[in-house]
């Protein structure tokens, strides 16, 4: 029987389904193929969520910012009923959260910085996908992943995140260290 995936061609792997792919290399093809269902409102939020922090500009006050993810929001879910309103008021409280954090830095930074790196010597399985925020600042680059999943990551359970993990091998490849 032929491979179901051509040995010829490059593994790609987003540091976001990492932890996938060691829980249940199965499941992670199956969905990375095609298996999985429609995006859901969950997924929506952390997209406009990532969207408003990536075109966040010094001086943008929390209400243009709520005002730019609601928009996003309501466009996506083509109606304002009850249910759209509910998701929407935990949308604002995840946006007025993401600029009391944004507000506070002062580091140069860089946002959705694209990154490709090997994991094998041959080439054949790459990790790719993008960083939220990487600032510089005196000590070294720091890597920001904007979680908006309804369970946050604990400090000692980020030390270990594979997805972080993942980011901090590519950015010491991507600077040369």
């Amino acid at each position: 029987t032929a491979p179901v995936y051509p040995p010829e061609r490059r593994l790609r792997v987003s540091p976001s389904k990492i932890s996938s792919v060691l829980d249940c290399p199965l499941m992670w093809f199956l969905q990375s193929t095609g298996g999985s269902g429609p995006g859901s409102d969950s997924q929506t939020m952390g997209s406009i969520v990532h969207k408003v922090a990536e075109e966040y500009q010094a001086g943008d006050t929390a209400d243009d910012m709520v005002d730019k993810a609601l928009g996003l929001w309501y466009q996506s879910q083509g109606s304002r009923g009850y249910a759209a309103r509910q998701q929407a008021d935990k949308l604002t409280h995840r946006i007025r959260a993401l600029h009391d954090f944004l507000s506070t830095r002062s580091a140069p930074a860089a946002v959705e910085t694209e990154i490709t790196h090997s994991l094998d010597a041959g080439g054949k399985t790459l990790v790719h996908g993008y960083i939220d925020r990487i600032e510089y600042g005196d000590d070294g680059p720091q890597i920001f992943d904007f979680k908006t999943g309804a369970s946050p990551v604990s400090y000692d359970a980020a030390a270990a995140h594979p997805q972080l993990l993942a980011y901090q091998l590519a950015l010491s490849a991507l600077e040369g260290d």
